[in-house]
């Protein structure tokens, strides 16, 4: 059976799920799954590989933001965060969002510009932001 990968927003009780594996993944530098901010307007988005939480990532609405995307160590370097992000793109498209702002983690350069590949690139003030176009 081939596990299917599947984004979607977190309903609330998945949040305290997700918080209790994020403490488990040890070497994750995210630390909490919610900023606790309604002014960020922040949608969690869980990750699901097969019937498994496999990761969350949070589209940050009033700075057009992903960040954090986590892949719980099981699940990582399998496709599973390049699959979410790429329903995630469809769904900021659906939404008629035009571009999109990320924090590029060192070591994860490769994996966004996989994700991003086609979309133009915009570096931010600093080499670990950037905003791509979606349109």
């Amino acid at each position: 059976m081939v596990n299917e990968t599947v984004l979607r927003p977190a309903l609330d009780h998945e949040i305290e799920v997700l918080e209790s594996l994020l403490c488990r993944d040890a070497e994750n530098a995210v630390k909490a799954v919610r900023n606790g901010s309604d002014l960020l307007d922040e949608t969690v988005f869980v990750i699901l590989h097969g019937e498994q939480y496999a990761g969350f990532c949070t589209f940050r609405g009033a700075s057009a933001e992903i960040f954090p995307l986590v892949i719980f160590k099981p699940y990582r370097r399998q496709g599973v965060g390049f699959s979410a992000m790429q329903q995630l793109i469809a769904v900021l498209k659906q939404k008629q969002i035009q571009e999109v702002a990320i924090e590029v983690l060192p070591g994860a350069e490769s994996f966004w510009q996989k994700v991003f590949t086609g979309f133009p690139a915009n570096p931010n003030y600093d080499e670990t932001k950037f905003t791509y176009a979606l349109c």
